[in-house]
């Protein structure tokens, strides 16, 4: 059955958390077909690292710069000879087997995982129930019978799901965006066919996913046990060394004390105006009455 399945990942300068996510899969599947598209710079260590994996099991291919995940998932598609494509992030480490349950439940339907409901952006719209656990546990049909999500679009993620390659090229590519499906998703919902070819899966029992994963992986190590459902510890920055404060002397008066009497008058002096007659003008035969005029005159 696995001579049915090609694995499909995309990962881009993050070689801590992909070498996890490729040897956890690695375990369980060592002879499935699997295609990596590799977004990373040339000089980065993902890069190198991608490269040794190259056999005849493991294809790799650069496209030269980082088109996107969504791109990058529908590029290696295309690649596919096989009849199932399995996609799973470079954020996930796997637990136990699951992909011949998933094409036993699939059938000759779209695609079989997680799935949520969002809005026509992508963006997570409200549960179903405050306790994630039971909207875990609730069946396919209740994702759509719910009220609160009327109107939702069912969005299978592509963290880990499981598609069938003939049915996938009848609808809208993978897309550049936060959502990668949500052009996909989008497209089936307006046919009305969410309900009739979108299956699905309790994909946590099988395996671990870190939300975001692929933005943190500089600031976060990776997970030493791949069954543990733990968060990686977070790597703190170190502090920037600060100089010690130096406690400033105190102040000392140079200049002796003097007594009151005696104490030198600091204020500044200030420019009075004075008052000054001046003589009476002499009178013309055109000059006007007589007059007083008066002038200031600056003293000291």
């Amino acid at each position: 059955m696995l001579n049915k399945v090609t694995a499909i990942s995309v990962c881009c300068n993050t070689r801590g958390l992909f070498r996890r996510a490729y040897e956890s899969v690695r375990e369980f599947y060592p002879d499935m077909k699997m295609i990596i598209c590799d977004n990373s710079n040339p000089k980065n260590a993902c890069a190198e690292y991608t490269k040794s994996l190259q056999s005849e099991k493991t294809i790799v291919f650069y496209p030269g710069r980082n088109i996107g995940h969504g791109p990058g998932m529908h590029c290696a598609i295309k690649r596919v000879e096989t009849k199932y494509a399995l996609i799973f992030d470079s954020d996930i480490v796997m637990k136990k087997k699951c992909i011949s349950k998933m094409i036993k439940r699939l059938g000759a339907r779209y695609g079989i995982g997680k799935i949520v409901a969002v809005n026509g952006s992508g963006k997570n719209v409200a549960r179903t129930s405050a306790n994630q656990k039971n909207v875990r546990a609730r069946k396919h049909r209740r994702l759509y019978a719910s009220p609160r999500n009327k109107g939702a679009i069912p969005y299978l993620h592509p963290f880990f799901q499981l598609v069938n390659v003939s049915v996938y090229k009848k609808f809208r590519p993978y897309i550049n965006h936060g959502a990668p499906c949500i052009d996909t998703m989008t497209d089936i919902f307006r046919k009305g066919l969410s309900k009739k070819i979108l299956a699905e899966f309790p994909v946590y029992e099988y395996v671990v996913h870190e939300g975001r994963g692929t933005r943190r992986a500089g600031l976060r190590a990776p997970l030493i046990k791949y069954g543990a459902r733990q968060r990686a510890p977070k790597i703190r920055k170190p502090k920037r060394d600060v100089m010690p404060k130096i406690p400033e002397p105190e102040s000392i008066d140079i200049a002796p004390k003097l007594p009151k009497s005696e104490s030198i008058n600091t204020t500044p002096k200030i420019l009075k105006p004075e008052v000054v007659d001046m003589p009476r003008a002499r009178i013309t035969p055109g000059s006007k009455a007589k007059r007083k005029r008066k002038y200031r005159k600056w003293k000291v």
